[in-house]
C-alpha cells in the first residue's frame, strides 16, 4: 500500500509559483527595524530568468530567519516551480538562506526592494525583489 501511494504522489501537479500567486504574509514586528523590515513577501524575477519570491516568516532577536523560497517554471533551465522552507541568518542589512546543500540565495536590503545573488557551485543568477 504504501508503494502505492508513493508512486500516487510522484504524479500530483506542483503549483505553478508566478508573481501574482505567490502568497502575501505579514508577520509580527521583531523589535529590531532592520530585521523587521525583512519579514513578509517579497516577489520579482531573475535578470536572466524564472520569477522568484520570497516569504519571511519569522525573525528572532539573533537574525535567525524562518523563510520560504518561491522560483517559478523556467523551461529553459528544466525548471519546475518550487517552495522550498530553509532558515537563513540576517546580518546587517543581508539575509544568507541555504537551499538544499549547494546553492544558496543572499538577499541584500535596499531602501524597500532586495537584490538577489543566487549561487550555485559556479553558477549565478541576480535579480531584484519589493514587497
Amino acid at each position: 500500500m504504501l508503494a502505492s501511494m508513493i508512486a500516487a504522489a510522484a504524479f500530483v501537479a506542483i503549483p505553478v509559483v508566478q508573481a501574482q500567486n505567490i502568497s502575501q504574509f505579514a508577520p509580527a514586528a521583531t523589535g529590531n527595524a532592520v530585521m523587521s523590515v525583512f519579514a513578509g513577501t517579497w516577489k520579482g524575477a531573475y535578470n536572466q530568468g524564472p520569477v522568484t519570491g520570497l516569504t519571511v516568516m519569522s525573525v528572532d532577536a539573533n537574525g535567525i530567519a524562518q523563510v520560504v523560497y518561491h522560483v517559478g517554471d523556467y523551461p529553459a533551465w528544466k525548471l519546475s516551480a518550487q517552495q522550498i522552507p530553509s532558515t537563513g541568518h540576517i546580518v546587517g542589512n543581508v539575509l544568507t538562506v541555504p537551499l538544499g546543500t549547494t546553492a544558496a540565495a543572499q538577499y541584500t536590503l535596499k531602501g524597500r526592494t532586495l537584490d538577489v545573488k543566487w549561487t550555485k557551485g559556479a553558477h549565478i543568477q541576480t535579480g531584484t525583489l519589493t514587497q
